[in-house]
């Protein structure tokens, strides 16, 4: 799938980085990788759960920030909560 969208050269390009800065700096990836099926569009997201005060670590954050440089594509964190549970009012806007 990636090599499909990105192509096999930036998708090589993007491992041999990957290789260089992960034994110094710990990286954590994401939990989906969502595509369209005709290969169109890429992205990455990470899923936290309201209800055990999930947070996203820094491993997490940095793995994120990667993929966003790397890859040029998008990444989403989607906050989860039990339906008819309320939702604390928080503004929160993450840009890689």
């Amino acid at each position: 799938m990636f090599r499909k969208h990105f192509g096999d050269e930036r998708y090589e390009q993007g491992r041999q980085f990957y290789r260089l800065f992960s034994p110094y700096v710990h990286v954590q990836e994401p939990d989906l990788m969502i595509y369209r099926p005709d290969f169109s569009e890429v992205r990455f997201a990470e899923v936290k759960r309201m209800d055990t005060n999930d947070r996203l670590n820094e491993a997490q954050l940095r793995g994120m920030a990667l993929l966003k440089l790397l890859y040029e594509c998008e990444v989403d964190i989607f906050y989860v909560v039990e339906e008819g549970k309320d939702v604390p009012e928080r503004s929160v806007i993450w840009e890689f």
